[in-house]
């Protein structure tokens, strides 16, 4: 093991740059965690409104086949027409 008075200015350089160079690779490892758990928040949103939009779309198909006798071509016709005339 080197003394004290053995340790060169390179070394006590690379220690230094060494321990720098750790430190920001902490900080590095921070952000990434951060970054994961913001992408993991981002798809619970994301399933979420997806749940919620099958959910609607569930009950819009639903609504259209009692308004239109159970078929949706009526209702594709009639959206069609509108779309037309708007």
């Amino acid at each position: 093991m080197l003394q004290s008075s053995q340790y060169t200015p390179q070394y006590k350089q690379v220690a230094s740059l060494r321990a720098r160079i750790e430190d920001q690779q902490r900080l590095l490892i921070l952000y990434v965690e951060e970054k994961v758990a913001l992408a993991s928040q981002a798809q619970d949103i994301i399933e979420h409104h997806l749940q919620r939009l099958n959910h609607d779309m569930r009950e819009f198909e639903e609504e259209i086949k009692v308004v239109y006798g159970g078929s949706l071509w009526w209702f594709i016709v009639v959206w069609w027409l509108c779309m037309l005339f708007v």
